[in-house]
């Protein structure tokens, strides 16, 4: 039998959610599948500019491959947060 550990667990080391924020959300992908994504589906977030919402950041990271957890994979991370 296996188990799903809690993604705030999972991923503790690569993002840590402040309290003093209203709203957060993270969301962690593969950067392949981030790249299939069209220019303009990466730039036109919400109807914004993703580089000119000081609130929304776009990084590139390395997780644990979820397949092979031995092997780091190339991943993206988007993280918005609202006071």
């Amino acid at each position: 039998m296996w188990h799903i550990d809690n993604p705030l667990k999972v991923f503790s080391g690569i993002r840590e959610v402040e309290d003093k924020y209203t709203f957060s959300l993270t969301c962690i992908m593969r950067k392949s599948k981030y790249q299939s994504f069209s220019e303009t589906d990466k730039n036109d977030v919400t109807k914004n500019d993703v580089t000119k919402n000081e609130n929304l950041s776009v990084t590139d990271i390395k997780i644990k491959d979820p397949d092979n957890p031995a092997k780091l994979i190339d991943a993206t991370l988007i993280t918005m947060e609202v006071l």
